[in-house]
């Protein structure tokens, strides 16, 4: 059985067009269920490291559920200038290399866009080309996000090889059109509607760049999904 994290349900949404859900766990953020003919464990493990530990660690101590992988996924946003939204980034820090070049290989061979590179896991998030930049630099990575070090460590203490594969939602030379604590209660994950529309209509000359944003991000969750999908039968034996 293969384990598939994302922070958020929105994240995994491309993913479970393809997910066929096959029953409950114990746990109000895990399920069961199947992409084709493999087994897999769906888990959501909320916005950033104390929520990933919280919510990740009785899964993976408990008997019944035995992952043989784990993928970690979900978006991040680049570091690095020449990393563009909306293609695939596979973290080389903190994957298998088995795994990795597998992955690397098939989704070049599927004409699926993708890169690798060294992933940084912060504890908030960033929304200024200065502030990516500058991170970009100081740690020599090419991506952030905030879930990853912790699934990782998670992982390691288990003994459980794992392959990170994110989708760039957004790159490094663009601010955030909206501040990501406006479009998302971090304690929570769930989406602000009111909030965003309200901070839209106070910022008109933001819209454009948020309608392109959110269209990049679900095209990226769309590919994501389509990259997780292809992958399986190669990661996993029938």
């Amino acid at each position: 059985m293969i384990a598939l994290t994302f922070a958020l349900p929105s994240e995994s949404l491309s993913l479970r067009e393809h997910f066929r859900h096959t029953g409950e766990t114990a746990y109000p953020h895990a399920v069961l269920g199947s992409l084709g003919l493999h087994e897999c464990l769906l888990v959501h493990t909320g916005i950033g490291a104390a929520h990933t530990r919280e919510r990740l660690a009785p899964v993976l101590n408990d008997p019944v559920l035995r992952p043989t992988l784990l993928i970690s996924s979900g978006y991040a946003g680049a570091l690095s200038p020449e990393l563009p939204a909306g293609v695939l980034f596979l973290a080389k820090n903190f994957s298998a290399p088995e795994s990795l070049q597998i992955a690397h290989d098939l989704l070049t061979d599927r004409q699926i866009p993708v890169r690798a590179g060294r992933l940084y896991s912060s504890s908030q998030m960033l929304e200024t080309p200065e502030e990516k930049q500058a991170l970009g630099k100081r740690t020599k990575c090419d991506a952030i996000d905030m879930e990853t070090e912790a699934i990782a460590a998670l992982c390691a203490e288990h003994g459980l090889p794992m392959l990170s594969l994110r989708a760039i939602s957004d790159n490094a030379v663009d601010p955030v059109p909206v501040p990501f604590e406006v479009c998302i209660d971090l304690a929570t994950g769930r989406p602000r509607i009111a909030s965003i529309l309200w901070h839209l209509l106070g910022h008109p000359w933001r819209i454009p760049g948020f309608l392109q944003f959110a269209k990049k991000a679900t095209q990226s969750r769309e590919l994501l999904g389509q990259g997780i999908a292809t992958l399986l039968p190669q990661l996993q034996p029938l």
